[in-house]
């Protein structure tokens, strides 16, 4: 929330969305992606976004997930 006192990036926020999927690992991530992009459905994808995104400023990360016992 934009102004919320925890924030300590105040004005710095500078998206709307996050977006998080999870993958059971990256054969099964670079698989989705490969899906994703190739047919019509690369196409279809960024048509859609087209109708509500600014995709000049779409980002992606990729973060891994580490169980530590305490």
């Amino acid at each position: 929330m934009r102004g919320d006192e925890i924030n300590l990036e105040g004005d710095a926020i500078d998206f709307d969305v996050v977006t998080e999927l999870a993958f059971a690992d990256r054969s099964a991530y670079l698989s989705w992606r490969e899906t994703l992009g190739s047919g019509n459905g690369g196409e279809r994808v960024s048509a859609d976004e087209r109708m509500f995104l600014d995709q000049s400023r779409t980002r992606a990360y990729v973060i891994e997930e580490h169980v530590t016992s305490t």
